[in-house]
């Protein structure tokens, strides 16, 4: 895409070009944690076979270092930012710079748009960039939404809801369509143009990703656990707090309707049933390094004590230690997040038509889950990290964003349009000799083993899924 895009524009299709090892985080640091730092990671599989992980970082002071082509005299070409919020995307900051603290502390702000004098906003910059390619057919693609549910859903319901900006109600408004719907509707005029064409992508249902649907099968599997035996988890604020359970092999535990455990939960699955105080740990620990809890006003007992946790009982089987609410969402927070996922689909829906393109990606992606997706070149890609491990579909290892695989296939939509609108005949892409995700210690980047896709397969099946959970839970699997 980038190079038909290239070609259209008369130059060269530009992105950011982080170095090796990537940027994964903006990190607060101890003691008064004031002090912050750019932080870089890369983790590779060490061989075929082996559950170790390498885990290699580097520690950047600034961002020079950091971007390759900083230096580019213009915006990127592609201004997607991770973890984008439509208020931030669109709002005119009032920094200086786009430093992280302006955007929740965000650091991809400042490594996508840079530079202030290229434009305040995504808009500004992105419509510098197209004056300048000419006065040809001109291509936009929009994909804000999926943040401002997914933040909630992915903190087991703990996060503050947000529409764009920050909002320290934790219940009511949320997800508050009214301003996010003056905020979209103010990008999309602000990139109107009579040669330009916006795809408009709607928001997948959080029900759909990996995030939610793997841990919950494997703990209603475990062999360790009795049958028959409750689970105890703490319920969020949207359906009342307190002490939720559910019985094991009942269709209930990883259940889209009543109950999922997420992702980060991976990797205190083999503590059920245990006493211990490692799950309540690493949220403590996670807080500390975010600078959400200072530990010198508040220890790690207090923390507990606030909670109602007593570590010393089985850790999920008792209900005075149940899985953290931050692992978990509950049927309240399900149906909270279907409802807002559902309000948001709705108001993309309403904006198809003219120059203005929506590209229904839930329903690419529910299919992806339930079905498999077949690809131009015949590859099957089946329903998304199952509880074998042994196909990843569409779906990275953090259970949230597209592999290789996965972004081939939004692109394809994307060139369906491209075809359609400008009686144009780009070919699709195939998928076969598209990375899966994962990387192996001393191959290409593309992360296959022995130069093939079938022997990332043999990887995969090397693993069993007790020892793969911790793996993916180093290589991101929280967002």
């Amino acid at each position: 895409m980038a190079a038909h895009g290239a070609d259209e524009a008369r130059q060269k299709f530009q992105i950011p070009t982080v170095a090796n090892p990537g940027l994964s985080a903006y990190q607060f640091l101890p003691p008064d944690f004031s002090q912050r730092r750019w932080l870089g990671t890369r983790v590779e599989v060490n061989s075929p076979g082996s559950t170790q992980t390498i885990i290699n970082a580097v520690v950047y002071n600034t961002l020079s270092g950091i971007l390759q082509n900083n230096g580019l005299n213009r915006p990127f070409n592609n201004l997607g930012i991770s973890g984008s919020l439509a208020g931030f995307a669109q709002n005119v900051i009032q920094s200086p710079t786009f430093a992280p603290e302006a955007f929740g502390n965000n650091p991809f702000y400042q490594v996508v748009l840079r530079d202030t004098s290229f434009g305040r906003n995504v808009a500004q910059q992105a419509n510098r960039v197209l004056a300048q390619a000419g006065e040809g057919q001109q291509l936009v693609t929009i994909w804000l939404g999926p943040n401002e549910i997914l933040g909630f859903a992915s903190s087991g319901g703990t996060a503050s809801p947000i529409f764009g900006l920050n909002d320290p109600t934790p219940i009511s408004p949320l997800f508050s369509m009214p301003p996010f719907r003056q905020i979209f509707d103010t990008l999309l005029a602000q990139l109107q143009a009579p040669n330009r064409t916006i795809i408009v992508f709607n928001t997948p249902g959080v029900s759909t990703i990996p995030l939610v649907t793997t841990v919950g099968s494997v703990i209603d599997t475990l062999s360790a656990i009795p049958a028959t035996a409750n689970i105890f988890y703490q319920r969020g604020d949207v359906g009342g707090g307190g002490i939720g359970s559910a019985r094991r092999q009942t269709n209930t535990i990883g259940n889209p309707d009543s109950l999922l455990v997420l992702l980060p939960a991976s990797t205190t699955v083999p503590l059920i049933g245990r006493p211990t105080a490692v799950p309540y740990r690493n949220l403590y620990n996670a807080a500390v390094a975010s600078g959400s809890i200072d530990p010198t006003s508040v220890s790690f007992e207090q923390f507990l004590t606030a909670r109602n946790v007593d570590t010393t009982q089985l850790y999920a089987l008792h209900p005075s230690n149940p899985i953290p609410n931050e692992y978990v969402l509950d049927a309240a927070e399900i149906n909270f997040v279907r409802t807002a996922t559902a309000a948001y689909n709705s108001y993309f829906a309403s904006k198809n038509g003219g120059n203005i393109v929506v590209v229904d990606i839930a329903g690419l992606f529910r299919q992806a889950v339930t079905q498999g997706i077949s690809t131009p070149d015949g590859e099957n890609l089946r329903p998304a990290l199952a509880a074998t491990f042994q196909g990843f579909g569409i779906f990275s290892l953090d259970g949230v964003h597209p592999n290789a695989k996965g972004h081939a296939i939004v692109a394809n939509e994307i060139i369906k349009v491209l075809n359609q609108r400008f009686n144009a005949s780009i070919p699709l892409i195939g998928t076969r000799n598209l990375s899966s995700g994962i990387v192996v210690r001393g191959t290409d980047p593309s992360g296959s083993v022995g130069g093939g896709q079938g022997s990332f397969e043999q990887l995969l099946k090397s693993y069993s899924p007790q020892t793969l959970l911790p793996t993916i839970q180093a290589l991101g699997g929280h967002y």
